[in-house]
């Protein structure tokens, strides 16, 4: 049985995937919702119009990988480490990711609305036009990441030091309540200000 058809077998039988290492495949079209991953490593693979809503990635690596424009709503990952990827377009609705790290990837217009991060460490991404309204976010650190217009509506930004990340064009409701107890540093401060209608002199 080949990684694909073991893959397939496993959402089948709702049975869950351990100790795999998959590289270099293309892989198209495929339905694996509510499959559940454990100690898998996938290495420069690339995900087409796939569905992994409801999906458990426990453990899991990603390197070199294309998912982009993927399902994952309402999946769940934990200790998982995500490298030199992209997943511009994914939907990560509803997600919940634990104690996960995502570095030097894309994730630009990819929808995490509704999601939870917690414990999670994004750094040296970009994650422009992304949409994280309604997020809770627990112990979230983001290094050098490109937030540009990122919508944060209703989503707290509360202890969140966003000093090394840019945040040009971001989004919030008008109350601009999600800003409360950021941490920023001046010049992000001035451009903040401008989003709330401050004129500086």
């Amino acid at each position: 049985m080949d990684i694909l058809e073991e893959l397939e077998q496993a959402r089948r039988d709702e049975t869950e995937l351990r100790d795999l290492q998959i590289e270099n495949e293309v892989i198209e079209n495929r339905d694996f919702s509510k499959l559940d991953l454990i100690h898998c490593t996938f290495e420069t693979c690339r995900f087409v119009g796939c569905s992994f809503a409801g999906a458990g990635f426990y453990y899991v690596n990603l390197h070199h990988c294309d998912f982009s424009n993927n399902d994952f709503e309402n999946s769940y990952w934990r200790e998982c480490n995500i490298t030199s990827s992209r997943g511009d377009g994914a939907r990560f609705i509803r997600s919940h990711m634990k104690q996960t790290v995502w570095k030097d990837c894309s994730l630009c217009y990819s929808n995490f609305s509704m999601a939870v991060l917690e414990q999670v460490q994004i750094t040296d991404s970009v994650m422009k036009m992304s949409a994280m309204p309604e997020c809770r976010l627990k112990q979230l650190q983001l290094d050098r990441v490109n937030l540009e217009e990122v919508d944060f509506f209703k989503t707290s930004l509360k202890n969140l030091d966003l000093s090394k990340c840019e945040i040009r064009g971001i989004s919030v409701s008008d109350s601009f309540r999600e800003l409360a107890g950021v941490k920023i540093d001046a010049m992000q401060a001035a451009e903040l200000a401008l989003l709330l209608g401050v004129k500086i002199v």
